[in-house]
């Protein structure tokens, strides 16, 4: 492990007589307010951050000689050879363009710099091909960096396309490379202000990698459906209540949970109003956004199903696909034949419909035909790939078929519109802290209009736990709710604990349920000894809006 500076040699500027060339000396700020004069930044830079090593890029034109005269007669046992020097200088002053990547005894230079330090050659970028190489050279960097380096690079002599090779070359160090390397610093010494300022302001430019590590983590969480990196980020921020939905939703993702994700896209609708700083505000609304659009977690849960597998076909997760769609076809059944989509009998009674091993309910179900034929497919594709079993198919047909499972489904359902039989019982849930045993003939007179009463155990609600535990209590309880809905037309009685009554309120009402709170009349009468009792009177079920 050692701490390496990374940083560019330009050529220098001709003399007024134009007979030779120099580096103009310039006074560097560091970031302590300390000033060092010197002709080039990496010399001040290598004493202030005291660097093991140094990796100095340039073409074959830079000011070579510079360098070693500046870093050998600094050394307390000097070597310098005035010979080498003039040679040096004499060589690169009369190179260009076209000149080959060699200069006469780099060993000697490298070592002015110092123990396994390097000196990295590159072309002008003039052309395409010089652009090419040169990419490959600085991209080659990495075989000089060792497992848990410390990276400090420097940009102030960097000239035409290096530095986006350089920042290239970082990225992938950062994101690729196994080595475990961290960036520390990403400086740049403001030249352009000396006249104005008296000094060179060396600024720092890390805010450049965080961008980075945004624009990846963004694309990561919208390509795959992985967040982890953005809940990071987000956690650098003091911001997890948004990190910890992200780590949720991405889990799910991951295990291809239907279900979870279901639950999760609800969590992460309700998320749209929430307030992100200016870099975050950019790139997770978006994704947010399309996520909810494309997995509409308000549809039917068939349809969802088979969103969530066409989502993953697109994003070429294929065996993820295969699942979603070979249960978006069960789930079909169950809504179709008024049985519960989560049970699990009524699960196997759907495959056995599918594959024709039960007819005692497809008199509903006008294109069970076509479903049959597509669910064949898919269920020995789909097994063969759980349990390793071999198959006719290539890899590719294997694809094509889920791709033209998924049209023909979708010509099915989304397109035909087909509608899951409407409920025709009333049901009443009560979600509160008093069960219907114990409500009076008043209020259970008043229910009469809703249907059928359906007692919903209220949460014993943890009041150390954050607004993350409220939202996601909030949407386990809509999936019982909506489970409801099969067989009822659902009012829900809702009454209880403040923060997770009104998150459920809140997703209640987006799938437009109605929802209801019972009022009371408070009545006080004083006994004998004047200790004040409270009852309270049933009035009537106001609807909540």
């Amino acid at each position: 492990m050692g701490k390496i500076l990374i940083s560019f040699l330009g050529t220098g500027y001709p003399t007024k007589n134009g007979s030779e060339r120099n580096y103009r000396k310039a006074t560097y700020r560091l970031p302590d307010n300390t000033d060092i004069t010197t002709t080039f930044v990496a010399h001040a830079l290598a004493k202030y951050y005291n660097v093991d090593r140094i990796i100095l890029i340039g073409t074959v034109k830079s000011m070579w000689e510079e360098v070693y005269q500046v870093f050998e007669k600094e050394k307390v046992n000097s070597t310098f050879n005035e010979e080498y020097y003039i040679e040096l200088g004499d060589y690169c002053e009369s190179s260009n363009y076209n000149s080959g990547l060699t200069i006469p005894s780099q060993e000697i230079l490298e070592k002015a710099l110092g123990p396994d330090s390097k000196v990295v050659l590159v072309k002008y970028g003039i052309t395409p091909e010089e652009l090419k190489e040169n990419a490959s050279i600085i991209l080659g960097i990495e075989k000089y960096i060792n497992r848990g380096d410390e990276i400090l690079v420097d940009i102030t002599h960097s000239f035409r396309s290096l530095p986006l090779y350089i920042m290239n070359l970082l990225v992938y160090l950062k994101n690729v490379s196994h080595k475990n390397i961290s960036i520390t610093h990403i400086t740049y010494g403001m030249l352009d202000v000396v006249r104005e300022m008296n000094y060179a302001p060396i600024v720092e430019l890390n805010e450049i990698m965080n961008i980075n590590d945004w624009i990846i983590g963004a694309y990561s969480l919208s390509e795959f459906g992985n967040g982890y990196k953005v809940a990071d980020l987000l956690e650098e921020g003091n911001r997890k209540d948004i990190s910890q939905r992200l780590r949720n939703f991405s889990d799910v993702m991951n295990l291809n949970h239907l279900g979870g994700i279901r639950n999760q896209i609800g969590n992460m609708a309700s998320m749209k109003n929430t307030e992100f700083d200016t870099l975050s505000s950019l790139l997770i609304p978006p994704i947010i956004q399309d996520f909810t659009k494309k997995f509409p977690y308000q549809s039917e849960p068939y349809i969802f199903q088979f969103r969530v597998a066409q989502w993953h076909f697109l994003h070429k997760n294929y065996a993820s696909s295969y699942l979603a769609l070979q249960e978006a076809m069960i789930t079909y059944i169950c809504q179709i034949v008024d049985s519960n989509y989560n049970d699990k009998e009524a699960r196997e009674e759907a495959k056995l419909i599918l594959i024709y091993k039960n007819t005692s309910k497809t008199y509903k179900i006008t294109c069970l035909p076509q479903l049959r034929r597509i669910y064949k497919d898919v269920n020995e594709i789909r097994n063969s790939i759980a349990h390793e079993l071999k198959l006719k198919q290539t890899p590719l047909q294997l694809i094509n078929t889920l791709g033209d499972s998924i049209k023909k489904l979708e010509s099915i359902w989304v397109n035909i519109n087909h509608p899951t039989p409407k409920p025709t019982q009333r049901c009443l849930i009560n979600l509160s802290n008093h069960s219907k045993e114990t409500w009076s003939d008043e209020q259970r007179k008043a229910a009469e209009p809703y249907g059928k009463i359906v007692d919903l155990e209220f949460p014993q609600i943890d009041p150390a736990k954050d607004e993350n535990y409220i939202s996601q209590l909030a949407n386990n309880y809509l999936n019982k709710i909506l489970s409801y809905r099969q067989k009822f037309d659902v009012t829900v009685h809702l009454m209880g604990e403040m923060n997770f009554t009104f998150a459920l309120l809140q997703l209640l009402q987006e799938h437009h349920i109605p929802c209801v709170a019972s009022t009371t009349r408070r009545d006080v009468v004083e006994d004998g000894s004047g200790q004040k009792i409270s009852t309270f009177q049933f009035v009537q079920f106001r609807r909540y809006f």
